[in-house]
C-alpha cells in the first residue's frame, strides 16, 4: 500500500497519480494540493482520502464531508504506516 502525497494543484501530477494509485493506497492532499479536492469531485469518492485541516482552513475551502480531514501528527502515522511513499508536485 502506497501512500501519495499531492502538495499542489498541479492537473498533470494528480493524472498520473490517479493512473498508478492502486484501490488501496492511500491520497493525501498537503499545501496547495487541497485545491485539487475543491475542483475534482471525484475523488471524494475513494475510499482512502485525507487533507491537512490546517491546509483547508488556511485557503478557506469546503470539501466533502468523505474527505478524511487530518492534523500533522495524523499525517505522520500515515506516513509511517503506508510503503512506500510517493510525492507528486
Amino acid at each position: 500500500m502506497t501512500l501519495h502525497i499531492v502538495s499542489q494543484n498541479n492537473p498533470l501530477a494528480l493524472k498520473n497519480c490517479l493512473a498508478v494509485a492502486a484501490a488501496d493506497d492511500a491520497l493525501m492532499f498537503i499545501n496547495d494540493g487541497v485545491y485539487a479536492l475543491a475542483t475534482h469531485a471525484a475523488l471524494a469518492k475513494r475510499p482512502l482520502i485525507y487533507a491537512l485541516e490546517e491546509d483547508i482552513k488556511a485557503r478557506g475551502l469546503t470539501l466533502s464531508q468523505t474527505v478524511n480531514r487530518i492534523h500533522y501528527r495524523q499525517f505522520v502515522a500515515l506516513s509511517c504506516e503506508y510503503n512506500p511513499v510517493q510525492s507528486w508536485y
